[in-house]
């Protein structure tokens, strides 16, 4: 099941990989609605769900499940309470061990040997960010040169932003985000501003002109979003 581009974070260190991973499981865990990560929507899984649920119960003393579902049953008939996240008071050993019981992870540890090629690594802590979504294939391809990856990333960068601005790309930016840096390029120049998350539709940087319409602009846009700490990707080199 490949929810993301696998290649989140890259280090030759691999006991440093593991321990990012499982923050990043426990962080997708907490994140999303327990019915979420199972596929049933497009595989019939009732009776591992059943099972499953039938254990949170006698384990940890919750369902996902309509009160007093049988779990004898073999059939779901859609009696899941979507939506429902696993309970804030589980400690991440807790998590730790439901998602072994469940057996349903949604990042993978890659060992990856020299091959002169680049990858595109995407910021690993934004897992909800749309640009995962976008074209993911290709981000999980090996190019023959940073400046082939560079080039796919800026164009699809761009075209978020051309989409709905700087949204699609890093999510809501918040005022508190915007530093003494943010503030300096964005009086430097007057084409990429900045509408606060207190206004409709705001929390993003905006343009009334295209990326490419604006000199130096994707080097402007990657350098306010580095300066909000939202910096959406970078380039590795395997070798």
């Amino acid at each position: 099941m490949s929810l993301i581009n696998p290649f989140v974070y890259v280090s030759q260190d691999k006991q440093e990989v593991l321990r990012i991973k499982n923050e990043l499981e426990l962080k997708f865990l907490r994140s999303f609605p327990i019915d979420f990560h199972y596929d049933h929507r497009e595989v019939v899984c009732d009776e591992e769900m059943i099972e499953f649920d039938k254990f949170l119960v006698e384990e940890y003393g919750f369902s996902f499940l309509i009160d007093g579902f049988d779990h004898s049953k073999k059939e779901l008939n859609g009696q899941i309470l979507y939506g429902k996240e696993f309970p804030t008071s589980l400690t991440n050993q807790d998590l730790i061990n439901i998602q072994n019981k469940m057996g349903k992870y949604h990042f993978e540890l890659v060992e990856q040997q020299a091959n002169g090629k680049s990858i595109i690594v995407l910021n690993p802590w934004d897992i909800s960010n749309d640009i995962r979504d976008s074209e993911f294939h290709k981000l999980e391809t090996f190019y023959n040169s940073r400046i082939e990856a560079n080039k796919f990333i800026d164009q699809l960068v761009e075209g978020q932003f051309d989409s709905k601005m700087s949204y699609m790309t890093v999510g809501t930016i918040k005022e508190e985000d915007i530093t003494a840096v943010t503030k300096q390029i964005l009086e430097s120049q007057p084409e990429i501003k900045y509408k606060s998350n207190r206004e409709d539709y705001g929390g993003i940087f905006f343009s009334e002109n295209k990326l490419s319409e604006i000199d130096d602009g994707m080097n402007l846009l990657m350098k306010l979003y580095e300066s909000v700490g939202k910096t959406p990707y970078q380039i590795v080199d395997l070798k």
